[in-house]
C-alpha cells in the first residue's frame, strides 16, 4: 500500500495540490475523478517518483516499481509492436514469451507483432502501450486518461480488456478519468478531487464485483449522483 499525507505540492505562484492525504489500496483499482487542471496528473508523477512534493510524505511499505500509460501511446515509431514491448523488458524476455503471447492475443494484437505504429489505428497503438505496462513485471500501474482521444467503440474495448489484463495480474492501478462511468465500472475506489488548491472530496469504495456492474443498476446510480454533488 501507498499512502500520501498531507501532501502539498505548488509551480512557481501557483499551489496545486494542498494537504492532499490518501491511500492507494494494494491489489486494487483506485480510480480518480476531478476538475480539469485540478492536478491529477501531478499526483501521479509525484506517486511516479518524476516530481518532488514541497511539504507532506509519502509512506510506501517496500520499494514499488510502477509502469506508466499516457493519454497517448508513445510508441517508438522505428520499433515494430513486438520491439516495442520488448524495449521495456530485461534483456532476456525468453521466459515471457507465453505472457506476451497472451497478452497479445487477449487484446486482438495477435498478427500485428511486426507492423509499424504507422501501420496501426489510435486504438491499437493504446492497446500496444497497455500490453506493455502489463507485461512489464511491475506492483504498480499508472494511467493517465489512456483512453480520452479515442472514440466511444474502441475506448470501451479497451476498457473491457484493461480488466481483462488486471484480472490477470491483479496488480494496484491508479486509474486518472474525466469519465464516471469509467470510474463506476472499474474501479475499486474512487477519489473525487476539488478544484486546485486540491483537496479530497469524498472518497467512495464499490464492492460489486466488475463483471456483474452495469451502470443503471441503483447502486450505482447512487453513487454517480453523489460524485456528481461532489463536482
Amino acid at each position: 500500500m501507498i499512502e500520501l499525507c498531507q501532501v502539498s505540492k505548488s509551480f512557481d505562484q501557483l499551489k496545486v495540490l494542498d494537504h492532499l492525504s490518501f491511500k492507494i489500496p494494494k491489489g486494487k483499482i483506485l480510480c480518480i475523478l476531478g476538475p480539469s487542471g485540478c492536478g491529477k496528473t501531478t499526483i501521479l508523477q509525484i506517486v511516479a517518483g518524476l516530481l518532488p512534493i514541497d511539504e507532506g510524505q509519502i509512506l510506501k511499505k517496500e520499494s514499488i516499481q510502477s509502469s506508466y500509460i499516457f493519454q497517448e501511446p508513445r510508441l517508438l515509431p522505428w520499433k515494430t509492436v513486438r520491439e516495442n514491448i520488448d524495449f521495456v523488458l530485461p534483456a532476456s524476455t525468453h521466459y515471457l514469451e507465453e505472457k506476451i503471447s497472451f497478452y497479445l492475443q487477449k487484446t486482438g494484437l495477435q498478427g500485428y507483432e511486426h507492423y509499424y505504429p504507422y501501420q496501426l489505428s489510435g486504438g491499437m497503438k493504446q492497446r500496444v502501450a497497455l500490453v506493455r505496462a502489463f507485461v512489464y513485471e511491475h506492483q504498480l500501474l499508472l494511467m493517465d486518461e489512456p483512453f480520452q482521444a479515442l472514440d466511444i467503440k474502441t475506448r470501451n474495448i479497451l476498457f473491457n480488456q484493461t480488466h481483462l489484463l488486471w484480472e490477470e495480474t491483479k496488480n494496484t492501478i491508479v486509474f486518472v478519468t474525466h469519465q464516471i462511468e469509467e470510474a463506476l465500472l472499474l474501479g475499486d475506489e474512487i477519489l473525487v478531487l476539488s478544484e486546485k488548491p486540491t483537496k479530497v472530496k469524498e472518497k467512495l469504495e464499490i464492492h460489486i464485483p466488475r463483471l456483474q456492474r452495469k451502470i443503471d443498476a441503483p447502486i450505482l446510480q447512487d453513487i454517480y449522483k453523489k460524485v456528481m454533488y461532489s463536482f
